[in-house]
C-alpha cells in the first residue's frame, strides 16, 4: 500500500465529507465504496477512512501492516461497552496478545466447522420464516448470531454433554457414569 492520494476517493462528498450520506443510505453508501475498488478512501469531517473490501488488501491491513492501522476510534467506543478490551477494541501489544491466543480458532479445519454450525443456525432460522409473515429484523439476526456461537465449535462438546445428562437423567438412569442412580430430592447434599 501507498499513501493515502493512491486510492479512489468516493465522490459525493459535502463540506463535511460523506458523513450525510453515510447517515442517510448506509448500505448503498458502503457498496458503492467496495465496488469501487480493493480500497476505497472516504471523508468525515477532517478523518479519511478507508473501505477496505479485497481479501489480499484486508490481508495487508490486518496482518502484514496491521502496526501501520489503527481501528476507528467511534468503532472502539462503540464496542468496548459490549467486549470491554476485546480483540475489536484492543490495540498494540494487547491487540497482538489476544490475537495470538485466538488464532488457533480461526485455522482453516475450524473455520470449516463453524461453516457447518452457521448453516444449520441459518437454515433452522429459515424454517421459522412464514411467508408473507413480519420479521423483527434485529431480533432474528441476534437470535442467529446467538446461535451460533451457542452451540459453535468451541461449546458444542459441553452441550452435548449436557443433553446426554439431561437424558439419563430424565430416564432415571444415573447422570454421571460414576454414579448408579442420580441423587433422589431427599438425600443430602
Amino acid at each position: 500500500m501507498s499513501s493515502l492520494d493512491a486510492f479512489p476517493m468516493l465522490p459525493g462528498g459535502t463540506a463535511t465529507g460523506h458523513l450525510q450520506l453515510f447517515q442517510k443510505e448506509r448500505l448503498p453508501f458502503l457498496l458503492d465504496a467496495m465496488h469501487r475498488g480493493d480500497v476505497t478512501r472516504l471523508r468525515f469531517l477532517n478523518k479519511t477512512p478507508l473501505v477496505v473490501s479485497g481479501a489480499r488488501a484486508a490481508y495487508e491491513v490486518l496482518v502484514e501492516k496491521a502496526r501501520s492501522f489503527e481501528k476507528s476510534p467511534g468503532l472502539r467506543l462503540l464496542l468496548y461497552y459490549l467486549a470491554g478490551d476485546g480483540l475489536f477494541t484492543s490495540e498494540g501489544e494487547l491487540w497482538r496478545r489476544q490475537r495470538r491466543l485466538l488464532a488457533p480458532l480461526f485455522q482453516p479445519a475450524q473455520i470449516e466447522r463453524y461453516a457447518a454450525v452457521m448453516r444449520d443456525v441459518t437454515l433452522r432460522a429459515v424454517g421459522r420464516l412464514r411467508d408473507g409473515g413480519r420479521v423483527d429484523l434485529a431480533r432474528e439476526t441476534t437470535r442467529i448470531a446467538m446461535g451460533v456461537v451457542g452451540v459453535g465449535p468451541l461449546r458444542q462438546r459441553h452441550l452435548r454433554r449436557g443433553r446426554r445428562a439431561r437424558r439419563r437423567a430424565h430416564r432415571g438412569a444415573p447422570v454421571d457414569r460414576r454414579q448408579r442412580r442420580p441423587p433422589s430430592p431427599s438425600s443430602p447434599t
